[in-house]
């Protein structure tokens, strides 16, 4: 899933031209794997089986820069994964662009989806991936649960 929004950065004489893409990247590999055989060949799919884990998803942002003479791209993540504010995360079935363009929005939902939570976060939480972590592995001091300031919760149940 990606969404993107086009900015216009600096002057209008600088020429910079920024997209920002936002998707979701889901790492699979603690989800068991499947055999499934069919006439001709073998297939293996990850299956998350019940009481086993599930794939870990987060959200992303790349800002595509570009001007007349150079181009680039910023690779962006947040400043602490959401399974760390969240730990009963399990799934971001949908997320989008705020219409002010300064935030992003997402829903979040527990393995059972009984739990859904819809959040705003600032584009300000992104930082560049390649960005230094303390010692922990955080770039904010928040504890597990504690909803970070920054956070507008739109919707809970």
């Amino acid at each position: 899933k990606q969404w993107y929004q086009r900015r216009v950065r600096g002057e209008r004489e600088e020429g910079i031209i920024c997209y920002e893409v936002l998707y979701e990247e889901v790492d699979e590999r603690a989800v068991p794997t499947m055999r499934l055989y069919s006439q001709s060949e073998e297939e293996k799919w990850r299956f998350p089986f019940t009481g086993q884990a599930n794939a870990r998803s987060t959200l992303k942002l790349a800002r595509i820069n570009l001007s007349v003479d150079k181009r680039g791209v910023e690779l962006c993540r947040l400043k602490r994964e959401l399974d760390s504010i969240f730990p009963w995360l399990e799934y971001i079935p949908w997320f989008g662009w705020h219409p002010s363009g300064e935030s992003v929005w997402c829903l979040l939902l527990n393995r059972s989806q009984q739990k859904l939570l819809l959040i705003s976060i600032p584009l300000s939480y992104f930082v560049p991936e390649s960005t230094e972590v303390a010692e922990n592995g955080e770039t904010v001091t928040e504890t597990e649960g504690e909803i970070p300031p920054e956070f507008t919760v739109l919707v809970e149940r």
